[in-house]
């Protein structure tokens, strides 16, 4: 709710300098690939060359060779 953007680094040899954004509302994650080299994969499918794809709790993101496992964690009130 802040607007706030957060820039992740990976130091991984298969990642580009801006490989790809994550970005959120209330209700969606959406993953985007911005042109990078070794491709962006969610649940191991190419999402594609500048290509996007909603990211929900529990898929597998994949920037390159380096893998990361989504977790929404959702406040409770």
């Amino acid at each position: 709710d802040t607007g706030a953007k957060i820039d992740i680094e990976i130091a991984h040899g298969t990642t580009s300098t801006h490989h790809a954004t994550i970005e959120c509302d209330p209700q969606h994650f959406v993953l985007s690939d911005l042109g990078s080299t070794n491709g962006t994969f969610h649940n191991e499918e190419a999402i594609g060359f500048q290509g996007k794809r909603e990211v929900r709790d529990g898929d597998k993101v994949r920037f390159g060779g380096y893998s990361v496992m989504v977790v929404n964690v959702v406040a409770r009130t």
